[in-house]
């Protein structure tokens, strides 16, 4: 079918043929785009009594019931049924993994971000696998993956936070301050690592072995707490 790029163009493309799945699907992302949620979940419902082995559809789908009413189950099902009809599609394991994290079943969320590597590494994979690993205490694991989305993505300022503080947690606070201020320094209106340093600056306050360190890491943590806000 004809690149549609409106509403209009995929209402017509489905009058010249209502038995094109695709329309129905491409009309689907393109309500849910615009955030009509409902009206994307009948198109790709009819995407799929069209053509029930269309695996985009039923991603598309899975999406569309998140989006509807928080239907996590129902949209690990889609992606279940999306994956066995491709099973080479690095998207489709993606986002099975994060709904599986929603429900909080991590080892078999594990298995699908370890099979998005394997299909497809990018450094935001490395990065929600890291953020899984420490949900799991593999503190070990998800370093390592941080490091690696940091290798891949030099600019990635949430791998450079999420680092840094897995190393406040671990008590390297020198790691996580020179963490912090990569973070900052690529984004400095992010106000979550200005709040994450703020933290660390306190904490080096209260452990400074004398008043001028003590007064010094106060100041730093007063002046981080105020771009915070």
């Amino acid at each position: 079918m004809t690149q549609a790029t409106t509403l209009h163009d995929y209402d017509k493309a489905i009058e010249l043929n209502p038995q094109d799945a695709t329309a129905y699907s491409g009309r689907g992302v393109f309500k849910a785009q615009h955030e009509d949620f409902e009206g994307a979940f009948a198109d790709f419902n009819k995407a799929i009594e069209l053509d029930p082995n269309y695996a985009g559809a039923y991603f598309n789908r899975a999406e569309a019931r998140e989006d509807l009413n928080e239907d996590y189950e129902g949209a690990l099902r889609d992606f279940d049924k999306a994956i066995e009809l491709n099973q080479t599609d690095p998207d489709f394991y993606y986002e099975r993994g994060r709904i599986r994290k929603l429900l909080e079943e991590y080892d078999s969320a594990l298995l699908d971000y370890n099979k998005v590597i394997e299909l497809d590494p990018q450094a935001d994979v490395y990065y929600s696998r890291g953020n899984l690993k420490k949900r799991m205490d593999d503190f070990d694991g998800a370093l390592s993956d941080f490091d690696k989305a940091i290798e891949l993505d030099p600019e990635f300022a949430d791998a450079y936070n999420n680092r840094g503080y897995l190393k406040y947690q671990l008590q390297d606070y020198e790691g996580a301050l020179l963490d912090y201020d990569k973070a900052i320094e690529i984004d400095p209106q992010d106000k979550v690592f200005y709040a994450n340093r703020a933290d660390l600056f306190e904490k080096l306050a209260a452990n400074a072995p004398t008043a001028k360190e003590k007064k010094a890491y106060s100041f730093k943590a007063k002046a981080d707490k105020k771009k915070s806000r």
